[in-house]
């Protein structure tokens, strides 16, 4: 069963600080906010979900190997990593 072992503030913390900050106005979101966490918290995010779709399709589809290729991974340690890391902790 795939997030048998998942602890709960491994993915909530994506964007948590900014998601629970309810004294800062939208407008000044990026003024509080490092531009550099945020990017970071998306590509996180962006590269989890990739790795949970690919996972959770080769469960259906009856796949044993699952291979990445393209510009997103291209030059990418951390989205490399962070795919790596979901299909892991999946299977």
């Amino acid at each position: 069963m795939p997030f048998k072992e998942l602890q709960g503030d491994w993915l909530a913390s994506s964007f948590a600080k900014a998601a629970n900050d309810h004294t800062t106005p939208g407008a000044d979101i990026m003024k509080v906010y490092k531009k550099e966490d945020m990017i970071k918290s998306l590509m996180f995010m962006i590269s989890f979900n990739i790795g949970q779709l690919a996972y959770l399709t080769s469960v259906i589809h009856d796949i044993d190997d699952i291979y990445f290729v393209g510009n997103y991974i291209r030059d990418n340690n951390i989205g490399k990593e962070k795919i790596t890391f979901s299909v892991d902790m999946m299977s």
